[in-house]
């Protein structure tokens, strides 16, 4: 057995102090269901790191989704991520024949800039902001691996590039090599263009069991 996306959905990427969390994931919702060609789930799997509690329940509410199990995820900058590998699990051992994975973050709500560092872990109060923390990590990962400073900016100019052809994604053009490592250092050897913007936005999915058309893709990994 596997489990495929039925469909999907995401409002626009950026800065949008307009909206809020509850209009951002109905919009989400609303497509994923239109795009998957169903009107109901049998659960939803949601995540939000900075969102008011009930977020996720309200957008629910409001797209007319109610009476099923929902269960609601935080894992940092994995927190979607898990909540649509859960969901996966969900169909693949049958609990679930159909479930919505959906993910929204307001983050304008919360932060005018970069995100401030939690004070009661270890690396908040040592100031280290997540951009430090993953600098860390990255710097370690060049020493095992041997890893070329030129090859982990690659990963933002290919980032960016997938990024142009999205008219929904927060940064749409392309940057090359050279403008990425000429962009500020931020955190070493993390340059202003291999870290994240802070973003208001959505997105759901509906993952289930094979429907047996074409059009249902298969998750993979």
């Amino acid at each position: 057995m596997s489990a495929v996306v039925y469909g999907v959905g995401t409002t626009n990427f950026g800065r949008q102090p307009g909206r809020s969390g509850t209009s951002l994931g109905q919009e989400a919702i609303l497509e994923a269901l239109g795009d998957a060609g169903v009107d109901s789930v049998d659960a939803v799997y949601a995540g939000t790191v900075f969102g008011a509690p009930g977020t996720a329940q309200r957008a629910l509410q409001d797209a007319g989704i109610t009476g099923v199990p929902i269960l609601t995820f935080e894992n940092a900058c994995a927190t979607s991520s898990t909540a649509f590998h859960e969901a996966r699990h969900a169909v693949l051992s049958g609990r679930y024949e159909r479930v919505l994975c959906l993910g929204i973050e307001t983050m304008t709500s919360s932060f005018d800039g970069p995100i401030t560092p939690e004070v009661t872990d270890s690396e908040g109060r040592a100031g280290l902001a997540l951009p430090g923390v993953y600098a860390l990590v990255a710097s370690r990962y060049e020493y095992l691996h041997g890893l070329d400073t030129k090859a982990l900016a690659q990963v933002a100019v290919k980032n960016r590039r997938h990024g142009s052809f999205n008219p929904r994604a927060q940064h749409g053009t392309e940057v090359t090599l050279e403008e990425v490592l000429a962009s500020r250092m931020v955190a070493d050897p993390l340059t202003l263009y291999q870290c994240c913007d802070i973003s208001d936005a959505a997105t759901a999915a509906v993952v289930g069991v094979p429907r047996g058309n074409d059009r249902d893709v298969r998750i993979a990994g």
